[in-house]
């Protein structure tokens, strides 16, 4: 169990669906830090309400959003 999962928030984990970082996990914090985007920032994202062309060519969908 991440340190992510430990926390009574935390809502799952965020896969790329596209760009550069394709078909990688992490949390909507760990995404931020690469991004440099406030994780509530990228949470906009992932609700479709901010960064609609998503970072560097790159979108994001939660995890237990993603059909495969």
């Amino acid at each position: 169990m991440s340190v992510g999962e430990k926390n009574g928030r935390f809502k799952g984990y965020v896969i790329c669906i596209s760009g550069d970082y394709v078909g990688q996990k992490k949390t909507a914090t760990e995404w931020g830090k690469i991004f440099k985007v406030d994780p509530s920032g990228f949470r906009l994202h992932l609700y479709g309400k901010k960064y609609k062309n998503g970072f560097d060519g790159n979108f994001f969908k939660w995890e237990h959003d993603v059909v495969l």
